[in-house]
């Protein structure tokens, strides 16, 4: 009776992470190999932040003016700088919306 080396079996976690074993979800094949998720993860939660936040059509507006604004400053400036400035801008423009959207008081 030689003791022979048998192989050892690799954990189902390690296969996971080796990528021999990998389940596909929705989302889940947009992340690349190998990384954390980080990414992915902050971006989820800042779009589910976004989407509660969102309760009438002034909250859209803004929102789609802040995106906008983003993506037009990122073509102009370097750097992610380009997300402040859109968001104290969206902002303002929304806090200047609702000033002079507002009725005077003692109307109904």
């Amino acid at each position: 009776m030689g003791l022979a080396a048998r192989p050892r079996r690799q954990s189902p976690f390690k296969r996971r992470l080796g990528g021999e074993y990998r389940r596909r979800g929705y989302a889940g094949e947009f992340i690349p190999h190998g990384a954390f998720g980080i990414d992915y993860a902050l971006i989820a939660m800042f779009l589910c932040l976004l989407v509660f936040q969102l309760r009438g059509a002034l909250y859209w507006l803004i929102a789609a003016v802040a995106g906008g604004l983003a993506v037009f400053i990122s073509i102009i400036l370097p750097g992610n700088l380009y997300i402040v400035i859109a968001s104290v801008l969206a902002a303002t423009i929304g806090v200047l919306i609702r000033r002079t959207s507002k009725a005077p008081e003692g109307t109904p």
